[in-house]
């Protein structure tokens, strides 16, 4: 992970198939990591960006699936949320 994670200009939103349902945030990119915290369908998020290099960040997981690092504002709560779960950039 790097060592500074900054807000980015990108805002997306949580998709899924029912407004107001549980999207879980996990503690690393992907299925078999915890999921302490979750968002809902619907809410908006900032996808983190490093500084260093100026991009989005990102990972890879095992089977092939991308993950953001996100961060969900109003409650300064950060994890990785799958990206067949978020909207474009805002």
């Amino acid at each position: 992970m790097a060592s500074a994670q900054v807000r980015s200009s990108c805002n997306a939103s949580i998709i899924g198939s029912q407004r107001g349902s549980r999207v879980n945030m996990r503690s690393g990119p992907g299925t078999v990591f915890a999921s302490p915290s979750y968002v809902l369908v619907g809410q908006t998020v900032n996808i983190l960006s490093d500084p260093a290099e100026g991009i989005l960040i990102s990972r890879t997981d095992g089977g092939g699936m991308k993950w953001y690092f996100v961060e969900y504002v109003p409650s300064n709560t950060r994890g990785w949320v799958r990206d067949d779960f978020l909207s474009s950039c805002l």
